[in-house]
């Protein structure tokens, strides 16, 4: 819906997901300013990102999977070794360049998704008490 509205002229600019708006960055119907990350995604070289224009902004869409508190470890590993293994199968591997990604940027598994949420929450938490809010 954002790349629908910024296309015609409802509003004037939008944070879409790189994916959501690659055909119309590729076409030329869209200028990419940058990509809210220290490294430039392989994709779309091109692209700088916001630390190359002066502003150390990450962020970036995140899907994980959770489980319960208490979850023993071994089963933990199972499952996030199962899905790291599904996502590096060839078929998601297309799905992910088909956006520009590739399996190495976007895959990860639970020790790394569990410190990038940890490290997410606590940057919310900051700019929530710099604006002021409870």
């Amino acid at each position: 819906q954002m790349v629908n509205a910024l296309m015609s002229g409802a509003i004037d600019a939008t944070l879409p997901n790189v994916s959501e708006a690659r055909q119309q960055i590729m076409d030329g119907a869209l200028k990419a300013v940058a990509v809210m990350s220290s490294k430039r995604l392989s994709g779309y070289p091109d692209i700088p990102t916001t630390y190359e224009k002066g502003y150390e902004v990450d962020c970036s869409t995140t899907r994980g999977y959770a489980v319960l508190k208490g979850t023993p470890e071994e089963r933990i590993k199972t499952l996030s070794d199962g899905l790291i293994k599904g996502m590096s199968h060839s078929v998601f591997g297309n799905y992910l360049a088909s956006a520009g990604l590739t399996v190495e940027e976007s895959v990860a598994g639970h020790e790394v998704w569990d410190d990038q949420l940890k490290k997410e929450y606590a940057k919310a938490v900051e700019a929530v008490e710099k604006l002021g809010f409870k």
